[in-house]
Parts: C-alpha cells; structure tokens; sequence
C-alpha cells in the first residue's frame, strides 16, 4: 500500500491538522486521528506534526501506511463438505478469516484460495479470531449471495455446538 499525500488547499486555510485530516478520512474518528498524526502522518513545513498542528495552504500532508512483512503459512484445513457451489471447513481458533490490517496474507479466506489457486471463492459467514467451527465458502460470488441471502432470512442457521468433537470419523471425506 502506498503512503496518501493531501496537497492544503485555500479552503483550509488556518485549520488545524486533525480537522483537516477528520474531513479527508471520515472513518476514522477524530480522536483516532489524533492517535495516529505523531506515528503515521508528516507535514512538509514542519519537523512534527500535533494534532493542533495548523496547515498551510500549499504545503502536503502525507499519511505513512505501516508496511506488512507477512510470510505465507501453509494450513491444512480439514473439509467437512464440498460440492459446486460451496465448502464447509472446520476453522480452527486463533485463525482471522478475513484479511485485516494486521493479517492480510494469513486469513482463512486467504489461504483456501491460495491452496486451490482460485481467487473466486467468497465467504459465506464469518466466526471471530478465536472462535473455532464451520465456516460456509462459497465458490462464487453469485453462489455467495444466494447462500448469504439464506442465512439473513434465517433459511439457514448457525448454531453453537460446545461439545462438538473436533476431526471426527463421522466427519470424514
């Protein structure tokens, strides 16, 4: 990811540095922003930048993206169920299934497509980091829609099972 340069425009003549930021990104909140501005952000007329930090019109606002240094893992996922449309596979716990931030390489989803070399598989659901159990992929965005669609509709359901064996013979391929 590249680091993004604001160039100060008249309109922002005089603001200070985190409003001016909270209107370029307006997902974060101004007070994150202001967490971020003495790690990540730099100014070109100044040796720091505070959030009170006044800009100028003119001069550039740069946002520095941490750089990730992931090593692809090799995982080998145990597939309760596979067909034309989907795969179920037993997630362990401590695994992201989504790309984040922190984990772009490593995720579940990731991972699955890395191994059967096919960008197109989609998740159905998600289970949190250190939640264990099924998740539901799907081998296509259409067939991604239909299966999530089903489970907003409650036409399908998860449902939590504590005691459920993990790997077991009824299970098997």
């Amino acid at each position: 990811m590249n680091d993004t340069v604001w160039i100060i425009g008249e309109r922002f003549r005089g603001w200070r540095l985190d409003h001016f930021l909270a209107e370029q990104i307006p997902k974060l909140s101004r007070s994150r922003i202001q967490k971020i501005i003495p790690e990540r952000i730099s100014v070109s007329w100044a040796d720091a930048a505070t959030p009170s930090t006044r800009v100028r019109v003119g001069g550039s606002v740069t946002a520095g993206f941490p750089r990730l240094f992931e090593v692809p893992q090799e995982y080998n996922f145990y597939i309760l169920h596979e067909d034309d449309e989907l795969l179920a596979v037993d997630k362990p716990a401590g695994l992201v299934v989504h790309p984040t931030n922190a984990c772009r390489t490593n995720s579940l989803i990731e991972a699955i497509r890395r191994e059967r070399n096919d960008a197109e598989i989609r998740l159905v659901h998600r289970l949190d980091r250190e939640t264990s159990g099924v998740v539901l992929l799907a081998k296509s965005a259409d067939a991604a829609r239909r299966w999530g669609r089903a489970l907003q509709q409650k036409r399908l359901q998860k449902n939590l099972c504590r005691s459920r064996p993990r790997h077991s013979p009824e299970f098997e391929r």
